[in-house]
């Protein structure tokens, strides 16, 4: 489930990213469903050979708009462990109230082409299955929005992720089934598809039309609502996604 917090329109003279306290004051049996959990997760990814990143990421504590300026709220509080273990807690996540879920900001970045399509890479890492995704990742302690975003863009498109006509902020929405708060932007790049599927780090890289109504199987579940939002807000319709 969606819950939009703010659209717009939003350059990077008009957010900042504010540190602040966090407002979550962990239980002991919160403490131990999600260690447990996490557990259980890195068990599964040492059978496969696998290994999670474990680093230092921001908790989303709040977000407000003054003099059309966005200020976003997030405090340094968890890390990948605590995002793993609480989604990996299976019928004790439950039981953990909403104030003390990690509750990670992440950003998702919807990369248009510069003949008019999407840009998707072929996902095997994290804690969900292989699928396709928009590029993005959790904001880790230290980085602004546009930085965490642009990041991501370099990292997963090369050269063709830092080639951008515009890059804006044009939502904040909590995904209330995994407890995430994402920052949703448009990146608008000078490649075209064919370029940016031969600079793509992807194993595998699909493009679809930014504002048609087909979409590849096996979709990553937050890119997918990240697609659908983009579509709404930039295309004005919204189609759904495969079951």
């Amino acid at each position: 489930m969606m819950t939009l917090l703010v659209t717009g329109r939003f350059d990077e003279a008009r957010v900042r990213l504010r540190p602040a306290r966090s407002a979550s004051t962990r239980s002991a049996a919160a403490d131990r469903a999600i260690d447990a959990g996490w557990a259980r997760a890195a068990d599964e990814m040492s059978r496969a050979g696998r290994a999670f990143f474990d680093g230092p990421l921001v908790r989303f504590e709040g977000v407000s708009t003054n003099a059309r300026r966005l200020v976003v709220r997030a405090s340094p509080s968890i890390t990948y462990r605590d995002v793993v273990g609480y989604r990996a807690a299976g019928q004790a996540r439950r039981a953990i109230p909403a104030e003390e879920r990690p509750n990670p900001l992440s950003v998702l970045v919807v990369v248009r082409t510069a003949d008019d399509h999407v840009a998707l890479g072929w996902r095997t890492t994290g804690d969900w299955r292989p699928s396709y995704e928009v590029s993005g990742g959790f904001v880790r302690r230290g980085e602004g929005l546009f930085d965490a975003a642009r990041t991501r863009l370099g990292e997963d498109f090369g050269d063709c992720g830092r080639r951008l006509d515009r890059l804006e902020l044009i939502a904040l929405y909590s995904c209330d089934t995994i407890a995430e708060t994402v920052a949703l932007f448009a990146a608008d790049t000078r490649c075209d598809a064919c370029d940016v599927t031969h600079a793509s780090a992807y194993p595998s890289t699909r493009v679809v039309p930014a504002c048609g109504t087909r979409w590849p199987e096996r979709l990553h579940r937050p890119s997918a609502g990240a697609l659908e939002l983009y579509r709404a807000l930039r295309c004005g319709s919204i189609s759904a996604p495969p079951a």
